[in-house]
């Protein structure tokens, strides 16, 4: 039965084109269209994609080596499924394009910090402070990033910027 006026319905689990709007498109961008649409669809409800999409868009990418939103899209699949090789490697190509560089210095500034390799997710956190200076937990980052090398000063400064956007971040303190 369909649900009263104002009862939401959970969408189907079956991703469509409005409009018949897959005629319209190329394989090509019908392809991508729909890889990135259900990306999107399971990060919406917070659910992990499995390899066979990972490897649908993969597919899609090599027709296309030089598409930004696919790159960080499969760098976050690979963050999230802990291969930090091939998501570095994703995220490295991604960096290079204004639309998707945040997103890609993001997981490469987690991705560096994880493995300890500290001057890169220095140089990640501090391109991400110039495109937006008010990011408390890049702030944070760097801190911690500062004092593993050693320079507790500037570590302290890192932190209180981070506070000063974020008074709520109590491991800063």
């Amino acid at each position: 039965s369909s649900p009263a006026v104002g009862e939401s319905q959970e969408p189907p689990d079956q991703l469509t084109f409005f409009g018949g709007a897959d005629q319209r498109l190329s394989p090509l961008e019908r392809d991508r269209a729909m890889g990135l649409g259900a990306w999107i669809h399971l990060s919406k409800k917070s659910r992990r994609p499995d390899r066979s999409l990972a490897k649908f868009l993969d597919d899609v990418l090599k027709q296309s080596p030089e598409d930004s939103s696919l790159l960080a899209v499969l760098g976050s699949m690979a963050q999230e499924g802990r291969r930090s090789d091939l998501a570095i490697n994703y995220y490295e190509r991604a960096r290079r394009y204004p639309a998707t560089a945040e997103m890609a210095l993001n997981g490469l500034a987690t991705l560096y910090y994880d493995a300890r390799r500290w001057d890169e997710a220095l140089d990640c956190t501090d391109r991400l402070l110039v495109l937006d200076p008010g990011h408390a937990r890049m702030s944070a980052l760097k801190a911690e990033i500062l004092l593993a090398l050693g320079r507790r000063e500037e570590a302290v400064t890192a932190a209180e910027n981070a506070l000063k956007f974020d008074p709520t971040l109590s491991d800063v303190r």
